[in-house]
Order: C-alpha cells, then structure tokens, then sequence
C-alpha cells in the first residue's frame, strides 16, 4: 500500500510540474507576441516615423504685432475736414517678419499714415471701401517686408479699431 501511495504522489508531482511547466510557458508565449506586436506596430527602422511625420501637416501659429499707436489722420470731404483714426495689426506666421516690423517700425507707419490719409471718406464708408484699404494696407507693408527680404510674408493687416468722424 505504501508504493501505492508513494505512485500516486509521484503521479501528481509529475502532473502538477507538468501543468506549472504548460502555465509558464504559455505565459512566455504571450509576452513574446505582446513585444512582437509592440515592435511592429511601433517601428523598428528609422524610415517609416518620418515618413509618417511628412504626411501630417504642421500647424504653425500665427503671430502678431499691434503698431503702437493709433493712426489719426484727417480726410477731406465735401470741403470738410475729417478724422480717421485706425488701429493696425499685422499677422503673420513667420518670426522674421515680426523683426522687420519691430525694426523698422517708423518706417512701416509713415507709408502706411500716408495710405490712409490719401483716402476718400464717402468710398471708406461702405464695407467695400474698407475692405479695399484693408487690401492696400497689406500691399504697402508686403512691399516694404519683401524688399528686406524676398522670402518673408506678411498674412494680414488687421484693422482692429476703424473709426471715421
């Protein structure tokens, strides 16, 4: 009876080990599918991240600078004098930009004090009117940034404050 029992611990000895020996190993199977997966889900070369990163656009923020003062000047019409007064900020997604301005900021608003004050009050009361020296505003900074440097681009003249008096 005692090499009965002394069998059947063995047996279960044997079947347990054997049940513990399936578990790890099954085990070891899974973290090596989970890494196999990571790494070709990931990447393993260099090219193919790059390749993804040129697909997707690259947002780049705008950047502005408001002119410091208003601008204030007088208009001609219907043989009365006039005020004009507009605040003025330029957008733009280049940094250079932004430099040029802030260098060359008296220069920048003589040209454009000069634009405004040539301007017909009855034609700027109407949203085309304004739209149209919006449009002139942004043609006489542009020139001034692209004779600096031909690469720089100037988005918009924003008008923030347009008041006529």
């Amino acid at each position: 009876m005692a090499e009965e029992e002394l069998e059947v611990e063995e047996s279960t000895e044997k079947k347990g080990k054997g049940k513990l020996i399936i578990i790890i190993a099954a085990v070891l199977l899974g973290i090596g599918v989970g890494a196999g997966s990571v790494f070709f889900l990931v990447g393993g070369s260099n090219d193919e991240p790059v390749a993804e990163e040129q697909l997707e656009p690259q947002h780049v923020q705008s950047l502005y600078h408001r002119l410091n003062e208003p601008f204030i000047v007088t208009v001609m019409s219907g043989g009365k004098q006039r005020y004009l007064q507009i605040n003025v900020t330029i957008k733009t997604k280049d940094q250079g930009v932004l430099r040029l301005v802030k260098a060359h900021e008296p220069v920048v608003k003589s040209s454009l004090n000069n634009l405004f004050s040539a301007q017909d009050l009855n034609h700027m009361q109407s949203a085309q009117g304004r739209m149209d020296l919006n449009e002139e505003a942004l043609a006489v900074v542009q020139t001034f940034i692209t004779s600096k440097n031909e690469a720089l681009k100037v988005d918009k003249v924003l008008f923030t404050d347009f008041v006529m008096q």
